[in-house]
């Protein structure tokens, strides 16, 4: 069985920065969103996810066991063959290093993620959820998807308000 390992981190605001333009880089370890300075806060975990993971499939979605709300950091890492023998990671379809537009993508939700042949709705694309790529030091516009890494491991920051599932500001398990 292939699989993806995850680890996540809620962060926070730690200060204003008055002058900063969208999209200026952040030093070293720093994140900004906003304008606005963030260090990671909170619970960290990590959880692996089988690439045929999903309700509707032969395993349930894997779920955290935090809740999260607001700005969540991810580390994404592995592959796996999500359709057939092709070896997928969380964005691109490693033989020809080219990002699938629908299927095979990382999704994330507050909600278990339903699979089984299904289009994934657009909201629960982690490409349409990320805010800040750390490959670049970045604050993005979703839809982004990182440069494709040849270790198959991305580092970035989703915004868990822009998920499908979102109902308020009260922290839910991620699936």
């Amino acid at each position: 069985m292939w699989s993806c390992g995850v680890n996540l981190r809620q962060i926070v605001c730690a200060c204003l920065l008055f002058f900063a333009l969208p999209n200026v880089a952040a030093e070293e370890g720093e994140i900004v969103v906003g304008g606005v300075k963030y260090v990671a806060n909170g619970p960290s975990e990590s959880l692996v996810a089988s690439f045929r993971a999903a309700t509707s499939g032969p395993e349930p979605s894997v779920s955290s066991v935090n809740g999260y709300t607001g700005l969540v950091e991810l580390v994404v890492s592995g592959t796996g063959a999500s359709f057939a023998a092709f070896l997928n990671d969380a964005f691109y379809l490693v033989s020809s290093q080219t990002a699938d537009s629908r299927f095979y993508q990382l999704a994330i939700d507050q909600k278990p993620i339903i699979g089984g042949g299904v289009l994934t709705p657009a909201n629960q694309l982690a490409k349409n959820l990320l805010v800040y790529d750390a490959q670049t030091g970045l604050q993005v516009d979703p839809p982004h998807v990182p440069s494709y890494r040849s270790d198959n491991t991305y580092r970035f920051v989703i915004d868990v308000s822009l998920t499908a599932d979102y109902v308020s500001d009260v922290p839910r398990p991620l699936y």
